[in-house]
C-alpha cells in the first residue's frame, strides 16, 4: 500500500513537472515561431515569379514541418500553428485538464493495472485529454469564420461589382469584418502588399482556416486571373453556394439539437442520481470506491457511458457532414 502510494505521488509529480515545462518552452517559442512564419513568408514572395506573363504554382498547400520540437509536438496532439494566440485556450486550463487526466487514470491504473504501468496509463490519457482541448480550441475558430463566410463573400462580391479590384476588396473585408477574419483577411491583404500573388496568399488563408470554401475562392481567383472572364459573376455563383452551404449546416446542426441535449442528460444522469442517493443516504454508495469489486464496477459503468457518448457524438458529427 505504502509503495502503490509513493508511485502514484511520483506519477503525479513527474506529469506536472512536464507539463510545466512544456508551457515554460511554449512561452519562449511563441516570439520565435513568430519571426521564423514571417520570414518563411518573406521567403516565398522572393521566390515567386514576376511580370506581366509569370504565372505563379503554389509550391505546396500544406505547411511543411518547422518549428522546435515542442512546437512539432503540439501539432501532434492537435493545435494549429494558425490559430491567433488571443483565440486559444489559456495554458492553465491545457495544464489542469492535463493533470486531472493524468492524476485519474494513474489511480485507476494502480487499482487495476498495478503500479508498473500507472505513469504510462496517466501520461496516454493527459495527452489524450489535451490533444481533445486542442480540438476544440480547432474546432471553434473554425466555426467562427465559417459562420462569417456569407459576409466576407457578399462585401467581396459588392466591391467587385462597384468596379474595385480584388485588393482593395479583401482590404475592404479586413476592415468592416469582425474578428477573426478581419485578423485572417488583414494577413492575406499584408502578403499581398509584400508582393505575394493574390491567389496564392488566399490559399494562405484556406491552408490557415481549413475551410473548404475558401479553397473554392482561392481557386477561382487563380483561374480567373489565368483565363479572364467575368469575374463578378464567378464571385456571385460562389457566394451563392456558401450561403446555402452555411445555411444547410445550420439547419443540420438545430435538427440534431434533441440528440446533443439528450447526451447531455444521459451523461449527468448517473452523477445527479449518485449525489441524491448519497444525500438520502450518506455512505450507501462507498463500497463502490473502498472495495475492488465495487470500483471495478464502477469502472465499467463509466467505460460504458463513455462509448455511449462517443457513439453518440459519432452519429451528431456524422449527420453534420458535407
Amino acid at each position: 500500500m505504502l509503495n502503490d502510494t509513493l508511485m502514484s505521488l511520483g506519477v503525479f509529480a513527474l506529469v506536472f513537472a512536464c507539463l510545466v515545462s512544456a508551457i515554460m518552452v511554449a512561452r519562449g517559442d511563441s516570439d520565435t515561431r513568430r519571426l521564423e512564419g514571417r520570414l518563411r513568408s518573406l521567403q516565398d514572395v522572393a521566390g515567386a515569379p514576376s511580370g506581366p506573363g509569370a504565372k505563379h504554382t503554389p509550391r505546396n498547400i500544406r505547411r511543411t514541418a518547422g518549428g522546435s520540437s515542442f512546437t512539432r509536438a503540439l501539432e501532434k496532439l492537435g493545435r494549429s500553428r494558425h490559430i491567433p494566440k488571443e483565440r486559444r485556450i489559456a495554458w492553465p486550463i491545457v495544464a489542469v485538464v492535463g493533470l486531472v487526466g493524468a492524476f485519474g487514470a494513474s489511480y485507476v491504473g494502480l487499482k487495476v493495472v498495478g503500479a508498473a504501468a500507472a505513469p504510462a496509463l496517466g501520461l496516454a490519457v493527459a495527452a489524450l485529454f489535451v490533444r481533445i482541448l486542442f480540438r476544440m480550441e480547432s474546432g471553434r475558430y473554425q466555426t467562427q469564420l465559417f459562420r462569417q463566410l456569407p459576409d466576407a463573400m457578399g462585401l467581396i462580391l459588392r466591391a467587385i461589382r462597384a468596379g474595385l479590384p480584388m485588393g482593395e476588396a479583401l482590404a475592404n473585408v479586413a476592415r468592416e469584418l469582425p474578428s477573426p477574419s478581419r485578423e485572417e483577411f488583414t494577413q492575406v491583404v499584408s502578403n499581398v502588399a509584400i508582393g505575394q500573388p493574390i491567389d496564392a496568399a488566399l490559399f494562405g488563408l484556406a491552408e490557415r482556416s481549413a475551410l473548404t470554401e475558401y479553397y473554392f475562392f482561392a481557386v477561382t481567383v487563380g483561374l480567373q486571373a489565368q483565363t479572364g472572364g467575368n469575374l463578378g459573376e464567378t464571385i456571385e455563383n460562389l457566394a451563392d453556394m456558401v450561403r446555402k452551404r452555411v445555411a444547410m449546416v445550420a439547419r443540420v446542426k438545430a435538427l440534431t439539437g434533441e440528440a446533443r441535449i439528450s447526451a447531455i442528460i444521459l451523461a449527468a444522469l448517473p452523477f445527479v442520481v449518485g449525489a441524491l442517493i448519497s444525500l438520502a443516504k450518506p455512505g450507501h454508495l462507498n463500497p463502490l470506491i473502498e472495495t475492488d469489486m465495487g470500483f471495478r464496477l464502477l469502472l465499467i459503468g463509466g467505460t460504458m457511458l463513455g462509448s455511449g457518448l462517443l457513439v453518440i457524438r459519432f452519429l451528431v458529427k456524422s449527420a453534420t457532414k458535407d
